[in-house]
């Protein structure tokens, strides 16, 4: 009898754990939901990695998908690979510009070297932009409509070659107001 319960509680166990660890794991998986702080995207002008500056407020006009990364993390590298992947094939319908956050010139091209990208990379030293963006880990998305009004975001790493990723910003994109919230009045952080 206690061999035959073992047996059943064993073969309990072996159903359920599977199943209730993906569960969780599906419960943990990052996706996107709508932007709320900041309401309002802070405007800001970053030095970019070629040297020249880049402001967010000249970027109105078109969709704008803002990434905040680091060189230190690890799921930032496996995700700007299929980012880049995501911005060669919508280039026509959304700007990608990166934010690195915290790091130094040479320490980002060298990690550049080694991860190429084909868009913008502009460098947050102080870290003063992503933390008026409530940035909290890394990597972190806040997708923007063509009047810089956060729409999506996302906190951790996605796959930019699922075309759900694709639909779901579609979607945000397509409700999107023709003028820039009357309450939008954030100025330039830097």
């Amino acid at each position: 009898m206690t061999k035959k319960f073992n047996f059943i509680c064993f073969a309990l166990v072996a159903v359920i754990l599977p199943s209730a660890a993906s569960s969780v794991i599906a419960e943990t998986a990052p996706s996107f939901f709508p932007a709320t702080p900041p309401a309002c995207a802070a405007m800001f002008d970053l030095p970019a990695l070629d040297g020249r500056s880049r402001a967010l407020a000249a970027e109105s006009g078109r969709p704008i998908l803002l990434h905040f990364f680091a060189t230190w993390c690890e799921p930032c590298k496996a995700e700007l690979g299929s980012l880049r992947r995501f911005s060669e094939t919508r280039s026509d319908q959304i700007q990608v510009l990166a934010v690195n956050v915290g790091e130094v010139p040479g320490r980002v091209r060298r990690f550049l070297d080694e991860t190429p990208v084909t868009f913008p990379v502009l460098l947050d030293a102080d870290r003063a932009v992503a933390k008026s963006w409530a940035v909290e880990g890394l990597p972190a998305t806040v997708v923007l409509d063509k009047n810089l009004t956060p729409r999506l975001a996302v906190t951790g790493d996605l796959d930019w070659t699922n075309t759900g990723v694709g639909r779901e910003i579609d979607r945000a994109l397509a409700s999107t107001p023709d003028s820039r919230d009357a309450n939008c009045t954030r100025e330039a952080t830097r």
